[in-house]
């Protein structure tokens, strides 16, 4: 734990060193090109502002309007909107073990200590497949002696066996929010129940259409899937049909071809209007021009977006635009 505790500050110390340098070096950039660099003989006759002479209360207030992270940001404040979000404050007790289970067992003790002071209850339990394999199933019984149920349960891990995924979704009872990030050997064939409001599935190379069809939750998003641009154009159908997702409020998959594609396949036979931008739902989604506004048969309006997400694109259903007011 201390070995963790040094690392994490080093890596803080050094990342605070190198901002501090960055910004002298970007300063001393901006001074020299104000001074004296001259792009010709001709500015060489004109008077240079005498930035030096001036009093000293008015060149800090010119250094102060000159921030290095402008030069960063400003090409993405042209790219496209950002939407800013408040976050209550609240403090994390990260503890490490050697041993998984003493390291669960002790974790039940402060749990129930707590408890029994304050009658708090998990809300979101986060699951690392890779740290458990020898004891995955024994933890998970452990956890659901403890814990009957909680709103959100995250699953991650790296080349894991389908049953042992299974037996984690079976076995633990989440109300509200399920996020999947699980790289598994076999096929993924989910038994996931339509009680959930929100289904985050970020390796869905074997989802298919179907199995979307299938599902009622009011947020969807899958990643990483190898759906068509036909296959969205099938689902946006069944939306605007009634046929389907009538409780859909946020739907978000990713596309393997370009936003034109997507416009002439995705959106093909489908009636639109264009409308703004809308701010995707992190800083890194960045918008691709304006968003395309459907109606469903029953009035209710949806707004398809496209973004570009590092290097691919990623389009977004919002079908409860008052969520976005």
């Amino acid at each position: 734990m201390l070995w963790s505790l040094l690392c994490r500050s080093s890596t803080t110390i050094v990342h605070i060193i190198h901002i501090v340098f960055c910004r002298i070096f970007w300063l001393w950039g901006v001074i020299y090109n104000f001074l004296f660099l001259r792009k010709s003989p001709a500015e060489d006759k004109k008077p240079r502002f005498p930035f030096l002479k001036l009093h000293y209360v008015a060149i800090r207030e010119v250094l102060n309007t000159l921030d290095p992270l402008d030069q960063w940001t400003a090409n993405r404040e042209e790219e496209g909107t950002r939407k800013s979000r408040a976050y209550e404050s609240y403090n994390i007790l990260y503890k490490y073990s050697e041993n998984s289970l003493d390291a669960l067992k002790e974790f039940r003790e402060y749990y129930l200590y707590i408890k029994s002071l304050m009658s708090v209850k998990i809300d979101t339990v986060v699951w690392d497949m890779s740290e458990f394999n020898r004891l995955g199933r024994t933890n998970v019984d452990c956890l659901r002696l403890n814990a009957p149920e909680f709103p959100a349960l995250y699953v991650h891990g790296f080349r894991q066996r389908q049953e042992e995924l299974h037996y984690i979704l079976d076995n633990l009872k989440y109300t509200k929010s399920l996020e999947i990030w699980v790289d598994v050997i076999e096929p993924l064939q989910l038994r996931i129940a339509d009680t959930l409001e929100e289904l985050r599935i970020q390796n869905g190379m074997s989802i298919t259409l179907d199995y979307i069809m299938s599902l009622e939750m009011r947020r969807l998003t899958f990643r990483n899937t190898y759906l068509t641009d036909e296959d969205l154009n099938v689902f946006f159908k069944s939306w605007i049909e009634i046929k389907s997702h009538l409780n859909l409020e946020r739907f978000e998959i990713n596309l393997w071809k370009s936003r034109e594609d997507f416009m002439a396949i995705g959106l093909r036979d489908i009636p639109y209007r264009m409308g703004p931008m809308r701010p995707g739902p992190y800083p890194t989604y960045v918008p691709s021009q304006g968003s395309f506004e459907v109606t469903r048969n029953d009035g209710r309006t949806a707004s398809i977006c496209a973004y570009r997400l590092f290097s691919q694109f990623n389009v977004i259903v919002f079908a409860r635009l008052s969520d976005l007011n």
